[in-house]
C-alpha cells in the first residue's frame, strides 16, 4: 500500500516536472525566436508519455503500460539532450522512480526481467519514428533527401529485435504446455 501511494506521488511529481519543463522550453523559444516555432511541437511527445505514465500508475495499470512510456521519455531526453531534452530530464528521473515503485506495488517479481525489455523498447522507439518521418518528408517534398544517422538505424534494429523477443515471449507464454 505504501509503495502504491509512493508511486502515485512520484508520478504526479514527474508530471508536474514535465509541465514545468515545457513552460521553461516555451520561455526559451519565445526569448530566442519571439514566438513558438514548429520545433516546439516535439514537446507533445514527453508530455504525452508523462501523462500516460501518471494515468497508468494511478489506475494500477499493467507494467508495460508504465515502462514503455518511461523508456520513450528517456529516449527523448537522450536524443534531444542539446535542445529540448534537458528540460525533461528531472521529470524523466522522477517518473523512472515512479515506475520502480509501481513495480514494487504490483509485486510482479516474475515480470521484473521483462521490465528492462519494455524500457529498451521505449527508449529505442524514436528510431523508427525518425525513419518514418524522414521517408514521409522525402515522399512529400520534391528534391529533398533526408540523411539517416547511424544511431537511428541501430536504434531501429534494437527496437525491432526487442519487440520480436517480447512478442515471442508472449506467444510462448500463451501456448498450452504439452505433457
Amino acid at each position: 500500500m505504501i509503495a502504491k501511494r509512493m508511486a502515485i506521488v512520484l508520478a504526479i511529481c514527474g508530471m508536474i516536472l514535465c509541465i514545468a519543463g515545457t513552460v521553461s522550453a516555451a520561455r526559451v523559444f519565445i526569448s530566442n525566436a519571439g514566438h513558438l516555432t514548429r520545433l516546439f511541437l516535439w514537446t507533445l511527445l514527453p508530455l504525452g508519455a508523462a501523462a500516460l505514465v501518471c494515468v497508468q500508475v494511478v489506475r494500477g495499470g499493467a507494467l508495460w503500460t508504465v515502462w514503455v512510456p518511461v523508456g520513450t521519455l528517456w529516449g527523448f531526453v537522450v536524443a534531444a539532450m542539446w535542445s529540448l531534452g534537458s528540460f525533461y530530464a528531472p521529470g524523466a528521473l522522477v517518473l523512472l522512480l515512479a515506475a520502480v515503485a509501481h513495480l514494487v506495488a504490483l509485486r510482479a517479481w516474475r515480470k521484473s526481467l521483462l521490465v528492462w525489455l519494455w524500457f529498451i523498447a521505449g527508449v529505442t522507439a524514436l528510431g523508427p519514428m525518425f525513419l518514418c518521418i524522414g521517408w514521409i518528408l522525402e515522399a512529400t517534398t520534391p528534391g529533398l533527401t533526408v540523411g539517416t544517422a547511424p544511431a537511428v538505424v541501430v536504434g531501429s534494429w534494437v527496437f525491432l529485435s526487442t519487440v520480436v523477443v517480447l512478442g515471442l515471449w508472449e506467444i510462448g507464454r500463451r501456448l498450452p504446455l504439452r505433457s
